[in-house]
């Protein structure tokens, strides 16, 4: 008797903990966006070489356990800048961005010749 007691405490406690599981997991378009992120930061941050990606992407991943949409993804890449440290890379959402005047002329760079073998470009400003 205390060994089929036993058994249904045991298949029940099984069962409550799989059925309440309702969480989504990551959409394949919110982690093929995080993918080209991590690509991207693995790629060309200063900090490439002394980061532990798999520990890294791991991280990255966790914050966006239920990211559905691009935007749903948004707070893991910003963690993933932070963690990054390389106080070069930024992330700025599309809905953020600034949107572009076609109209607007693109400013005029002035370049000389200094020394025979030096080329100058002026910048007048850097975004």
């Amino acid at each position: 008797m205390k060994k089929k007691i036993l058994i249904i405490v045991i298949v029940l406690t099984f069962s409550l903990s799989c059925k309440n599981n309702t969480s989504k997991s990551i959409s394949p378009t919110a982690k093929e966006y995080i993918d080209e992120v991590i690509t991207l930061l693995e790629n060309n941050s200063v900090n490439r070489n002394t980061i532990e990606w798999e520990k890294f992407k791991t991280k990255i991943y966790s914050k966006a356990t239920n990211a559905q949409e691009i935007k749903d993804t948004y707070p893991s890449i910003f963690f993933a800048i932070k963690e990054i440290n390389d106080k070069h890379s930024y992330f700025e959402p599309i809905n953020n961005a600034k949107q572009v005047d076609i109209n607007k002329p693109l400013p005029q760079l002035k370049d000389e010749i200094i020394a025979h073998d030096i080329g100058y470009i002026r910048i007048p400003y850097f975004i």
